[in-house]
């Protein structure tokens, strides 16, 4: 009889220490992994290795309406700050021509809050994306009213970060 309840006693032990050994296994499985570098094929099969903690161009995008849809013109015009996620071609073509009415003292104040965004996307290589948003924003300054905007931006993988190569309003609503 002792021997069948030591005999027991060694099979519940070995149970035993397979639990804590798969609960072991289970916590370290579900820590969160170190970020991995990603390996992406560019034209000519130059390869381009980025980091995973590099921006995807729905982070740069948000951003960038960040800037341009978050402003007082009393601290900044809409398209200051634009620049560092876009090329000197897309920025340039971005900023408006002064006239009179913004260099003279009397431009009125606006101010715009950035209420949301939706984007659509369309890969169209490893290096180049067309996104499409939905933008819905606020204006105050000549009246408040709410304005909805598409918006198209192209994109391109440049020294490993996402730059817009063009952007252009789609169209435009207000209430």
């Amino acid at each position: 009889m002792k021997e069948l309840s030591m005999k027991k006693k060694r099979v519940i032990l070995v149970i035993y220490l397979l639990l804590v050994i798969g609960v072991l296994v289970g916590l370290i499985m579900s820590l969160p992994e170190e970020p991995k570098e990603v390996v992406i094929k560019g034209n000519n099969d130059e390869v381009i290795e980025m980091d995973s903690a590099i921006d995807t161009p729905e982070t740069v995008a948000g951003k960038f309406f960040s800037v341009i849809y978050e402003y007082d013109t009393s601290e900044r015009m809409f398209y200051e700050g634009a620049e560092t996620y876009m090329t000197k071609e897309a920025y340039e073509q971005l900023v408006p021509m002064p006239s009179e009415e913004v260099m003279d003292d009397g431009y009125f104040h606006m101010q715009s809050s950035l209420e949301n965004y939706l984007i659509y996307k369309r890969e169209i290589s490893e290096t180049e994306v067309e996104l499409v948003a939905e933008i819905h924003f606020s204006v105050s300054g000549s009246g408040d009213y709410t304005q909805r905007q598409l918006v198209k931006l192209c994109m391109q993988l440049e020294n490993k970060q996402w730059i817009i190569t063009e952007c252009s309003v789609l169209d435009t609503e207000g209430d």
